[in-house]
């Protein structure tokens, strides 16, 4: 039972140090059982130059692993599903709000019917700190297309904070860990 416990406060320590959000949304009229190949649609336009070409062959690779995992197979034309790829990156401001109370009392002279000193709460202040944070982020879309009906089936987000990207060697190890969390919302077979 300990061991179990250990396990699980471990787990959550290392879920809470990520960034890491990933939403996904999928046409509920879709089967995905249907769909054997896939292929790659090239880079969306919307890619920015912040993401080089040594990156986007790792992104493709980790997302090709990911769909073959899932049991589809790669064809490089006329397959079931196209893949469409692209990575933003984004400035952003976190904001933080902290409020101190404990200007709210104390100890102090009173006068109501008998003057005197005494404890009681007054009309003290409260001081609320702001703090602000800019950041860049990186946002990896993956959006999936029914090649016959060209509708969109399948999108799946991910978003992290780039700060905590230590070093350009753990490069291959995240995008890894990123394309895993995306596909871990692609429908099962």
């Amino acid at each position: 039972m300990k061991n179990l416990v250990f396990i699980f406060l471990v787990g959550i320590l290392f879920t809470g140090c990520s960034s890491l959000q990933v939403t996904a949304d999928k046409d509920s009229s879709a089967d995905f059982k249907q769909y054997k190949t896939f292929s790659f649609m090239g880079w969306n336009d919307k890619t920015n130059e912040g993401v080089d070409e040594a990156e986007k062959r790792l992104i493709e690779k980790a997302f090709k692993q990911e769909f073959e995992k899932r049991g589809l197979t790669y064809q490089q034309k006329n397959a079931d599903i196209s893949v469409s790829l692209f990575v933003l990156i984004n400035q952003e401001t976190s904001r933080t709000a902290y409020t101190d109370y404990y200007g709210m009392g104390g100890f102090g002279y009173g006068y109501y019917r008998h003057p005197g000193w005494g404890w009681g709460w007054g009309m003290g202040h409260a001081y609320t700190t702001i703090q602000e944070y800019d950041y860049k982020s990186k946002i990896f879309v993956c959006d999936v297309f029914d090649e016959k009906s060209k509708e969109q089936v399948w999108q799946g987000v991910a978003k992290e904070n780039m700060d905590e990207i230590s070093n350009k060697i753990e490069r291959q190890k995240r995008v890894n860990y990123v394309v895993k969390g995306i596909m871990s919302k692609y429908p099962r077979r």
